[in-house]
């Protein structure tokens, strides 16, 4: 769990003041990017005044706005309402590309720092779970030109995160190649006295 406090300020660049701690408990210590957002305002009424911390927190803070203005919520209306697959097509190819942009070394458009490994891999794993919630769903709506579209998303997601994975995998056999190679140097170093 990660805490915070954050400077806000409104859109002229007027400072609101300081947050208080922020519990950044969500999928890869963002703040929209999970079920822990910050806490409404008055009940049914969600708080949205804190800015996103990266690419993949705008895209959950984006998804969670979607949501709320179709008035659904909660894992069934995920599930089942078709009032949000635009929303949740938009989030999965949101978090394809910063797959995509962490694969190329691209720096994340909204915090200017590198996109990490685990807002990478978050990100993977938001793609597939969505794309796999709107193939469902478009299905259900018997729309093929959409069912097509959703399909195509689905295998460049699989795709894509499967390249993710081939790459985390190379790159960790290639640091145990390299370190078992330095221990048999290292053991079989001829002493002398």
């Amino acid at each position: 769990m990660t805490i915070i406090t954050q400077q806000m300020w409104d859109d002229k660049g007027n400072k609101l003041g300081t947050s208080g701690e922020l519990d950044l408990s969500n999928i890869a210590s963002t703040r929209y990017c999970g079920s822990n957002n910050p806490p409404d305002l008055a009940p049914g009424e969600p708080d949205y005044r804190y800015p996103p911390i990266n690419s993949l927190d705008q895209a959950a803070l984006k998804h969670d706005q979607a949501y709320d203005d179709a008035q659904v919520s909660g894992a069934s209306g995920m599930l089942i309402s078709l009032k949000t697959l635009d929303a949740d097509i938009e989030l999965t190819m949101s978090s394809l590309n910063i797959v995509k942009m962490y694969m190329m070394n691209e720096k994340d458009p909204v915090s200017k720092n590198e996109i990490g490994f685990e807002q990478a891999h978050a990100a993977g794993a938001v793609a597939t779970l969505f794309s796999g919630m709107s193939m469902q769903k478009a299905l259900r709506t018997g729309n093929n030109i959409l069912i097509n579209k959703v399909y195509e998303m689905t295998k460049s997601v699989k795709n894509t995160v499967s390249e993710l994975s081939n790459g985390i995998e190379a790159t960790t056999n290639q640091q145990i190649d390299q370190q078992n190679e330095e221990e048999f140097k290292d053991e079989n170093k001829v002493k002398y006295i």
